[in-house]
């Protein structure tokens, strides 16, 4: 008789106990694992940032910033996948990488400025020019295409696709 498993028993009739081990001891213990809680924490300037994995069914995190004087405030949205990490941007802005995205925060009002994909991101000295590659992933229709963000000028100034008009609101070179 072959088990549902493919496996002979053995002659006397009864199953290893290093089999039985395998099969019902590292089962939980293995799930246990696959389950464990995704917590991000890092004080940014004057802000301390938190976060965790979100509600399901999607893979978000849900954050929370702290100011100095304690008050705490929850993003407006959350972010997709995980937070890898928190960069002032100025004194008014944060930048979350996550899921290879980047998220520009206001912390103040805890509102989410604008989300893009990007890798490869690097800063200018004084922080106020953001450098990255753009990607576009295979199953998304589009994306906006930022090389440079400027973070004294809005979104809209810094998008170049259709949806904003972006490549008819350069009228100057950057500085």
């Amino acid at each position: 008789m072959v088990s549902p498993l493919g496996l002979m028993p053995p002659a006397n009739g009864r199953t290893p106990l290093l089999l039985v081990l395998i099969l019902f001891g590292l089962g939980p213990t293995a799930s246990v694992f696959g389950q464990s809680e995704y917590n991000f924490h890092k004080a940014v300037g004057g802000w301390d940032i938190s976060a965790h994995k979100g509600a399901p069914p999607i893979d978000a995190s849900d954050v929370t910033i702290t100011d100095a004087r304690g008050g705490r405030r929850r993003l407006d949205q959350q972010l997709d996948g995980y937070v890898e990490d928190v960069v002032s941007f100025g004194s008014s802005r944060l930048v979350f990488f996550h899921d290879n995205r980047l998220a520009i925060i206001d912390p103040t009002a805890a509102k989410v400025v604008d989300d893009f994909y990007a890798v490869g991101t690097s800063f200018s000295p004084a922080h106020r020019f953001l450098s990255f590659t753009q990607i576009i992933p295979r199953w998304a229709e589009a994306s906006q295409l930022y090389l440079v963000y400027d973070r004294t000028q809005p979104p809209q100034r810094n998008c170049m696709a259709a949806r904003c008009d972006g490549l008819k609101q350069r009228h100057c070179c950057l500085s």
